[in-house]
């Protein structure tokens, strides 16, 4: 069995590619076919990149260190609104400690700093806060923005896989 198997021919289409006569002294002429697969590669990364920059929600939100955001089950992509962060038994916009009595006045300013930024007109702010936080803490935010103008008030979470 041994000695078939080393006694044995097979055929190799690179082998026979590379040679005008591949078998002996009879005038046969191999055709190789060939494939130019740089070309390829290249239309296939411009498309993989292009892909990548325009996948994905339009706008993203920095998470402040020290903050665990909810999770939901539902959820929307985010827009442009501003964000309002609780951290530490704090309000803070645009990276300012804000009193919770002077809230109201802060959030006008930002309504009006603002306003190109709101779809119809109607203003909206993102609230960023820990999951383990209380609701009494937050209902500050909610009623200072509705003294300021500001109808809709969002809640940063993380979408469940």
């Amino acid at each position: 069995m041994k000695n078939n198997f080393a006694k044995a021919k097979f055929r190799s289409p690179l082998k026979e590619g590379s040679h005008i006569r591949p078998f002996g002294n009879s005038i046969k002429k191999t055709i190789v076919g060939t494939l130019a697969l740089t070309s390829l590669v290249d239309a296939f990364t411009i498309l993989v990149i292009y892909l990548v920059v325009n996948s994905g929600p339009g706008e993203t939100l920095d998470i402040e260190a020290g903050i665990n955001l909810p999770t939901a089950n539902v959820s929307t992509d985010l827009d442009s609104s501003p964000v309002v962060t609780y951290k530490e038994g704090n309000f803070m916009i645009d990276n300012k400690i804000v009193n919770t009595k002077d809230l109201t006045q802060a959030l006008s300013n930002l309504r009006e700093k603002t306003k190109s930024l709101f779809k119809n007109g109607e203003a909206s702010i993102l609230v960023q806060a820990d999951e383990n936080i209380a609701f009494d803490k937050l209902q500050p935010i909610m009623v200072a923005s509705s003294y300021a103008g500001i109808r809709h008030v969002k809640f940063a979470v993380l979408q469940k896989d």
